[in-house]
């Protein structure tokens, strides 16, 4: 899967592997948490999956505590 942050400019991120409700929060989380809405309330995230599919989900931005320091490369 790949997600990406319509409106507003940030990364695309990579999701490897099966993902449950759970894990794609988060990972949508992440993903809004370093693009320009990481202080926005909410962020539209695109999720894009096999076959051309896509579906958006409405997230809060991660907060900066919300990361563990050894998660950064």
């Amino acid at each position: 899967m790949h997600l990406w942050t319509p409106d507003h400019n940030g990364p695309l991120a990579l999701l490897q592997g099966e993902a449950d409700d759970a894990d794609l929060d988060l990972a949508c989380a992440i993903a809004a948490r370093f693009g320009q809405g990481r202080t926005a309330q909410s962020v539209r995230v695109a999720v894009g999956g096999p076959g051309g599919s896509r579906h958006d989900r409405q997230v809060a931005p991660l907060p900066p505590h919300g990361l563990a320091a050894d998660w950064y490369l």
